[in-house]
């Protein structure tokens, strides 16, 4: 007969010993978020992590890349509680989120039946997600994580479906975002700027400028569907150095000529300094305007980096 292997279950603790500083980096990886984004049936882009909602942060935000709908998701390697469930709907509501994805370890009858209730008085373009995460091995194997979808939209097959209508639609989009970096590459390249604005654009939210300080770029981001237009510092792991800037904010508010969002993120992944412009990226019209308007924003933040380090 057949030998087979015996499906071992492992305490996802003993994978991830801290949510936020093991799980959530590890759920942020884009090969990694796929898994759990291909279990529920969507792609999603511009994948980040812990992004201010007021007092808190959001574990996950993302894109869904057909309808560029914004995608939270909140970790919790423990059973399901009514904080994590209050500080779902925070959130959602603060990112207008359209995707809303709830990853635990166990969950509650009565958090499970919750979800339920709101996915049944929600309009369609609102989806609760409740996701178990679970690790298996076989034998000596690596272990591998699985997702299960416990609670999802009775209409979320045929929603599914129907947003494969849009496909062409959202193509538009992501062609309209590379035109207009394209637009930004070429009014940049006839202005006088300091800025090194060398990498091809492409078909995406953000633009990405390298100031020659390891971990840190001026990143540019526009949305269509809230009308804004942002630019800012960057940081990438390294909290320490957003705190010594964020002890320079008379500075930088004095070069930067706009109103400036701090975000410190302690403990995670990224940290944000940042300034958003209202309007339509795609609007051909104002192109310019808010072409001339990113330069020199970015600039000013990138002088004012370089004057605080």
């Amino acid at each position: 007969m057949t030998k087979l292997a015996t499906l071992e279950s492992i305490p996802v603790r003993k994978i991830w010993k801290n949510e936020a500083k093991d799980f959530t980096p590890w759920l942020a990886e884009a090969e990694n978020a796929s898994l759990l984004f291909e279990e529920i049936g969507i792609t999603a882009e511009n994948i980040k992590t812990e992004e201010g909602a007021g007092r808190y942060f959001v574990d996950i935000t993302a894109e869904e890349s057909q309808t560029e709908k914004n995608i939270i998701v909140e970790n919790q390697l423990e059973r399901t509680d009514h904080d994590h469930l209050g500080k779902l709907l925070t959130y959602a509501s603060s990112f207008d989120a359209c995707i809303i994805i709830w990853v635990v370890r166990d969950i509650t009858e009565e958090h499970r039946k919750a979800i339920e209730w709101f996915n049944d008085h929600m309009d369609d373009e609102i989806a609760f997600f409740l996701v178990k995460v679970e690790v298996y091995r076989i034998g000596d194997s690596e272990p591998a994580p699985k997702f299960n979808v416990v609670v999802e939209p009775n209409s979320w097959s045929k929603i599914v479906k129907r947003r494969e209508t849009t496909k062409t639609e959202t193509t538009t989009t992501k062609l309209n975002h590379q035109r207009f970096w394209e637009g930004l590459k070429e009014f940049a390249a006839n202005s006088d700027t300091n800025l090194k604005i060398r990498h091809k654009p492409k078909p995406q939210s953000w633009y990405d400028i390298s100031i020659g300080y390891g971990g840190v770029l001026l990143r540019l981001d526009i949305s269509a569907k809230d009308e804004r237009i942002t630019t800012g510092i960057y940081i990438v792991d390294n909290q320490e150095l957003y705190n010594r800037l964020s002890q320079k904010k008379d500075l930088f508010q004095e070069t930067v000529k706009c109103e400036i969002e701090w975000l410190p993120l302690e403990n995670k992944q990224t940290s944000r300094i940042r300034c958003t412009l209202s309007g339509d990226p795609h609007d051909e019209d104002h192109q310019k305007e808010y072409f001339g308007w990113l330069l020199k924003r970015s600039g000013e933040f990138a002088d004012a980096f370089k004057e605080s380090t």
